[in-house]
């Protein structure tokens, strides 16, 4: 069963960022300094993402996009392009902890659990930032 849940996750990202990248969505120009925008709460954390959710995020500076579903089942499938034209993909679960979203995936960050903030900077418009003060990316929510 988490083989076919699995696969069907996969699919959905390489849909998706097929049509992110014919359409070139950007969210920032730079990478900020520090957080801006509201910080949301694990309570609004775990309603965005515990029916599910397909994010098309990017680092500022065109370092790398990608696009990463979060199932509700615990599963979440990263795949992303570097500016290199290198790509990858990675499966893993999330959960949350407190105000923070938390990923383990079997290679990214060498297989370690690695826990977000994320702060909503605009209509749909996201932040994620490492919970050392960081930044990681910016994002959109799929409709």
């Amino acid at each position: 069963m988490a083989k076919v849940e699995a696969r069907r996750v996969r699919i959905a990202v390489v849909l998706g960022m097929l049509m992110w990248v014919a359409t070139g969505t950007m969210v920032l120009a730079q990478v900020p300094g520090k957080p801006t925008g509201t910080p949301l709460t694990g309570a609004e954390l775990k309603n965005m993402f515990e029916r599910g959710a397909i994010i098309d995020h990017y680092h500022p500076g065109g370092i790398w996009r990608g696009s990463t579903v979060v199932d509700p089942s615990g599963l979440v499938f990263a795949n992303w392009l570097e500016a290199s034209g290198v790509g990858g993909q990675d499966l893993g679960t999330w959960r949350m902890v407190g105000d923070t979203f938390c990923l383990k995936y079997k290679t990214v960050r060498g297989g370690m659990e690695t826990c977000f903030r994320h702060y909503k900077v605009g209509d749909n418009t996201y932040q994620i930032w490492l919970t050392d003060g960081r930044f990681n990316s910016a994002y959109r929510l799929r409709p």
